[in-house]
Order: structure tokens, then C-alpha cells, then sequence
């Protein structure tokens, strides 16, 4: 065989891993020389049998894994992101990140309360609700400021072994005193005026996306949807709604002001198994109007599951 004619280092690295007895797509990937972490993005992976095993390591963000078998394994949540999952057997997997990464506005910007900050808290709010009880072996607690408060924080809490799931319990905290977000609006109307709560330009649309997630209408959030990747929206799309869900959301956007002065902004809206647009007028006080709204696909068959109550 001549130079031009000898396999590539790829072609040889395929070679072994088709040549291999291992079954597992971890032990597979290593001996092909391939990266868990990358080179399965965008993947066409359809039929792949892989269930009960430990895919912790990889990142399937939109990757085809229609008709894959996924039973019992072990995936992060974050790690299909985007991915196709239509006909995937899904009974018994084993969801990495659980709760923490549904978390309000991504995990990157909540900082962990470990220790006596920790415990401080829970012991003012425990049990939640009168049914939710906590403590500080499994139940987390983290916090992260919101750039329309000077000195308000956000409070998550959540503990993996809660019968509701996927519940994540929130609170604003007002120079130590706290405020249940419920899903109704009265609390962050209240803190608003106490705080107060600072709108501007460069921050409108963040308070925008707040209050449309804690303030909720019977079927759960007013979700404003803005990337597929967006680890928050439902997983276990079929093709077509992939295809609708993806065609339709885009970022929020700021269009201006009114002559009261009122931001008015445009945002697409996940509520309950529909999409819609969404206008948006909102004054400096925090209250927001929607002026107008126009469906743009119903009876989708996902909805968003993200209780706070």
C-alpha cells in the first residue's frame, strides 16, 4: 500500500472502536479517541441501545437521539439540551443536576449557602409551607442578587427528596425580611415599593423574564422562551414540535417607550402546552401590561413543568 493510500489516524481509530467487544459508548468513545464533551454534539445517534449506562460524561446538546434507548442510564439534564428525542425510551433514566438546573435565570449566577448561613435560613423558613420540611443534609440553598434590586436578594431552596418535583421554592429578601414568591403577584408588587425596585433600560427585559416566571396563571408560568438550548423547556419533544417550538422562539426584545413612559418590549411566550407573542408594556413602579397577545401554535405536546408552589 502506498503513503497516499494508508488509513488516516481517524479511519484507524474508527477501525478499533467498530472492531472493539466493548458495548458501553463511554469505552467506545475513549478508544476512538473521541471527546465525551464535544464530539457528540450535533451527533446523529438514532436507534443506539444504551440503556443503564453511565453517560454522565457526555454532552448531547442537539444531538439526534430519536428512537435511542435510554432506560436506566445516567445523563445530565443540561447534556440534551436541544436534542431530538422522539420515540427515545426514556423509562427510568436517571436525570444528573436534577432541580439545581432548572433553576431561575441559569445556575451560573446563584451562589450556594453552605454551614451557618445555611442553616440560619432554613430554620426561618422550615417547614415550607407547613408540609415541606428541610434540613441541612439534603436540602439546598443558594442566592443571587437581580439587577433591578440594590439590596434585594433571591433566595432558591429545594431538596431533591420532595414529593413534588420538580419544585424549587423561591423568596425575595428584603434587608432580612422575606417574601414567598407563590405565583401571584402582591409580593413582588410589595417589595417593589419597599425596595424599590429600579427599572431601567439595560435591565427592563431581566425584569421582564422575573416577573413573567413568578407570576403564574392556572396552568403554571408565562415562560418566555428565547433558545432551544434553553435547559428549562421541555425535553421529550417529538420531531414536530421540536421543529414548531424552534422555528417560533426568539429573544426578547426592547422596542421602545410609550409617551407615559412605559418600556414596552416583545417577548415569546411558553404557557402551559402553547406559544404566543406577547407585548409588554411596563412602567418604573414594576407593573407590566400585556397590551396584546397572538397565538402562534397550540396544543403542543410538552408544556412547561416548573412548580414554585
Amino acid at each position: 500500500m502506498s503513503a497516499a493510500q494508508e488509513p488516516t489516524a481517524l479511519e484507524s481509530r474508527l477501525v478499533a472502536v467498530f472492531e472493539s467487544g466493548d458495548e458501553d459508548l463511554l469505552s467506545l468513545a475513549r478508544l476512538g479517541g473521541l471527546d465525551p464533551a464535544e464530539d457528540f454534539q450535533g451527533a446523529d445517534l438514532r436507534r443506539l441501545d444504551l440503556h443503564g449506562e453511565d453517560l454522565s460524561a457526555f454532552d448531547f446538546r442537539g444531538a439526534d437521539l430519536r428512537e435511542c434507548d435510554l432506560r436506566g442510564a445516567r445523563i445530565r439534564r443540561d447534556a440534551v439540551a436541544g436534542a431530538w428525542l422522539e420515540g427515545a425510551r426514556l423509562e427510568g433514566t436517571r436525570w444528573l443536576g436534577g432541580r439545581r438546573d432548572l433553576l431561575f435565570g441559569g445556575v451560573g449566577n446563584w451562589r450556594e449557602l453552605n454551614g451557618p448561613e445555611q442553616m440560619e435560613f432554613l430554620g426561618q423558613v422550615s417547614p415550607i409551607d407547613g408540609r415541606y420540611h428541610a434540613n441541612s443534609e439534603t436540602t439546598r440553598v443558594l442566592q443571587r442578587g437581580l439587577p433591578f434590586y440594590d439590596d434585594v436578594l433571591l433566595f432558591a431552596v429545594y431538596d431533591e427528596s420532595w414529593s413534588r418535583k420538580p419544585l424549587i421554592v423561591y423568596y425575595l429578601s428584603d434587608r432580612g425580611n422575606l417574601f414567598r414568591l407563590n405565583g401571584t403577584s402582591p409580593p413582588i408588587h410589595e417589595v417593589n415599593a419597599k425596595a424599590p425596585v429600579r427599572i431601567r433600560e439595560d435591565n427592563v427585559l431581566d425584569y421582564l423574564r422575573f416577573f413573567s416566571f413568578f407570576v403564574r396563571g392556572d396552568e403554571g408560568p408565562f415562560y418566555i422562551a428565547e433558545s432551544i438550548d434553553d435547559p428549562r423547556l421541555p425535553m421529550e419533544m417529538n420531531a414536530a414540535t421540536r421543529s414548531v417550538v424552534e422555528s417560533t422562539i426568539r429573544p426578547a426584545s426592547l422596542e421602545g417607550m410609550d409617551a407615559n413612559g412605559n418600556y414596552l418590549c416583545d417577548a415569546i411566550i411558553f404557557y402551559s402546552n402553547a406559544l404566543f407573542v406577547g407585548n409588554f408594556a411596563i412602567q418604573h413602579t414594576g407593573m407590566v401590561e400585556m397590551t396584546n397577545d397572538e397565538p402562534l401554535a397550540g396544543d403542543l405536546t410538552v408544556r412547561v413543568e416548573l412548580p414554585v408552589v
